[in-house]
């Protein structure tokens, strides 16, 4: 993913290194995506590849326009064992809590004060998904 961008001599980390405008070390080249390492996230699925899409469109229309991503649950999508997952954000201290059993699990992480930091839910419980991203900080305001 990023050894071209290296060799073109564009910052890189664990992606393309870009601002909230989604412009690398080279003030006319861009990234999303994949390969996009956007103020030190690197998210590897379609969620944020859309909002990074939209903010670049404007910008490239002339609208400079910084990404931000929400909340970003994956959802595995398999009839046996739905499941969704919102990791705790990288370095963030919490307690996790496990309720359920069988295939209907839900696991929270909460900090110290009470916030949810993420979840893991299996089966039934994927219902509460909504409910819990509310509760959930923006992972790029």
């Amino acid at each position: 993913r990023i050894e071209l961008a290296a060799t073109a001599g564009l910052a890189v980390g664990r992606g393309v290194v870009v601002d909230r405008q989604l412009q690398t070390s080279h003030a006319h080249i861009y990234a999303l995506g994949d390969c996009a390492e956007v103020d030190g996230l690197n998210l590897l699925y379609v969620m944020p590849l859309m909002a990074c899409a939209r903010a670049l469109a404007k910008t490239l229309a002339g609208e400079p326009t910084a990404v931000s991503y929400g909340p970003m649950p994956v959802t595995v999508k398999t009839p046996v064992c739905p499941l969704v997952v919102s990791p705790p954000p990288r370095g963030s201290q919490g307690e996790w809590t496990v309720e359920g059993s069988g295939g209907d699990i839900k696991a929270l992480c909460r900090d110290a004060a009470g916030s949810l930091l993420g979840y893991a839910l299996t089966g039934s419980a994927v219902q509460e998904k909504l409910a819990l991203n509310r509760e959930l900080p923006a992972l790029l305001a």
